[in-house]
């Protein structure tokens, strides 16, 4: 099974190219996705989730076919390298490698009335029991029907 992401493009830059000693040059680019989640019942954002992909080499030129504000399915990979930083030690590196990306519909997720909206609303609107209104209703003038003594 693949790993992927839905959500919609917050950022897309442009390809860095990065030249190597006797080598041709490395191309890479990053993209950012939002994919924070919606709690099902209030629709109120969950804990923000941005996640940065990087696609280089081969797959550079994959999100060339899309837009900021696009929603989007990304494909990746998780790779770790040993490298040596400038000081001199060495460390671990991980990134997010993209290799694939489909573009997804907006859905209209709003009920269209009817039956069908009863159907899709597991709770419909429920009227009040008697007698539970929330003031309690005039009295005519002149009749006590209170049990306070005083």
């Amino acid at each position: 099974m693949a790993n992927s992401y839905k959500g919609k493009i917050v950022a897309i830059e442009g390809i860095q190219s990065i030249q190597r000693q006797g080598k041709e040059p490395f191309e890479k680019r990053r993209l950012m996705l939002d994919a924070t989640r919606f709690d099902g019942l209030t629709g109120e954002r969950g804990y923000e989730k941005r996640i940065i992909f990087e696609f280089s080499g081969k797959n550079v030129h994959v999100p060339d076919g899309f837009n900021v504000g696009d929603i989007a399915e990304v494909f990746f990979d998780v790779e770790s390298y040993q490298g040596t930083k400038k000081d001199g030690t060495t460390d671990w590196f991980t990134s997010v490698r993209g290799y694939k990306m489909q573009k997804i519909e907006a859905q209209n997720n709003a009920p269209q009335g009817g039956m069908q909206a009863a159907a899709n609303n597991p709770f419909p609107p429920q009227a009040p029991a008697a007698g539970s209104a929330p003031i309690p209703p005039a009295q005519p003038s002149g009749t006590n029907t209170s049990d306070a003594p005083f």
